[in-house]
């Protein structure tokens, strides 16, 4: 099942964020961890300080064949119109889309050559071996999975192919001129390492 859901705040009990995903408890625990620079991530580390958690709820549960990008656009629509003091960034169906051209600008600019200080990755490797799955829990893992088939592979393809040949043939032409793929990346609306996939042959 693929689940809508909304995170509501605690003080306010307004409903704060819409999103997807397949898995949302664990989503929003990921949501919690998560420290960057968006509204969303802004207002969970705010209620992380003070102690607090969003409540989560269904909006909608939708089979894994129903366009859940035209659902999720529709509650943000919905919330929108509605007064609700949303979050997201975005108009909602893959969570990149519509983002204003200085937006995309300043993320460009905010992850062009980044990486991880010594002390982040020490943050990291410390929390990956804290993290315990107990034998319960593997084992239920286990039984879900046993004889599974994954059928799917080829409708998630599809469905996140965001470049046509014709695109992928001109960004071919403009690497080789020189242009760069940060560039690229906010000319076609893709994340820079679909570019990078495309320059390498893999997209």
């Amino acid at each position: 099942m693929i689940y809508i859901y909304g995170l509501i705040d605690p003080d306010t009990r307004k409903i704060r964020y819409i999103g997807k995903s397949v898995r949302p408890k664990e989503r929003l625990q990921n949501q919690m961890n998560e420290v960057s620079n968006c509204h969303r991530s802004h207002w969970l580390q705010e209620l992380k300080r003070n102690g607090k958690r969003p409540y989560q709820i269904t909006l909608q549960e939708l089979e894994d064949s129903e366009p859940w990008q035209e659902w999720e656009k529709a509650w943000i629509k919905h919330g929108r119109e509605s007064g609700w003091p949303l979050t997201n960034n975005t108009d909602g169906g893959d969570g990149v889309c519509n983002l204003p051209v200085e937006t995309r600008q300043r993320m460009a600019r905010v992850w062009l050559g980044r990486k991880h200080s010594a002390e982040s990755l020490e943050r990291l490797r410390i929390a990956r071996a804290q993290r315990i799955t107990t034998d319960e829990t593997r084992k239920r893992i286990s039984a879900a999975m046993a004889g599974r088939q994954i059928t799917w592979r080829s409708k998630i393809s599809a469905s996140n192919r965001k470049l046509s040949q014709l695109d992928i043939a001109s960004i071919l032409d403009a690497l080789n001129s020189g242009t760069s793929v940060v560039s690229l990346s906010n000319q076609y609306g893709v994340h820079r390492t679909t570019i990078s996939k495309v320059k390498k042959g893999k997209y």
